[in-house]
């Protein structure tokens, strides 16, 4: 639906799981045989100095998929926690790829005196 990303940034703003409440709304399916299973996880460049890298995934269902959240998480050495995530629609039966853009530089933004600030 066209008007979903907005309805998610209502609901986020409003701090509500905007799945759950897609679902009551019967907007979104909901989807209890989902069997979704990563086939492939790669991140290129495989290791380098502070820079871009892209995270690349694929996964396959036989059942489809339900409305949900894809997310990453990294654990840095300095133990910052650093994640991404973004909505995933109702999929059908088959094989979807994805990519994250890590971008493991120093945030010239961050201020010290507020908190640790990610060095890499």
């Amino acid at each position: 639906a066209e008007y979903m990303g907005e309805f998610v940034k209502i609901i986020t703003k409003a701090d509500i799981d905007p799945i759950y409440y897609c679902e009551l709304l019967k907007e979104c399916k909901i989807k209890d045989d989902g069997d979704a299973k990563f086939t492939k996880f790669d991140v290129m460049p495989k290791s380098g100095p502070q820079g871009e890298f892209d995270i690349s995934f694929e996964y396959t269902s036989m059942n489809g998929t339900g409305t949900g959240e894809i997310d990453l998480d990294i654990d840095t050495v300095d133990h910052i926690p650093l994640g991404q995530g973004f909505l995933h629609e109702e999929a059908a039966a088959g094989t979807y790829t994805g990519t994250f853009k890590l971008k493991a530089q120093p945030d010239p933004d961050c201020d010290p005196t507020q908190g640790p600030c990610e060095e890499w």
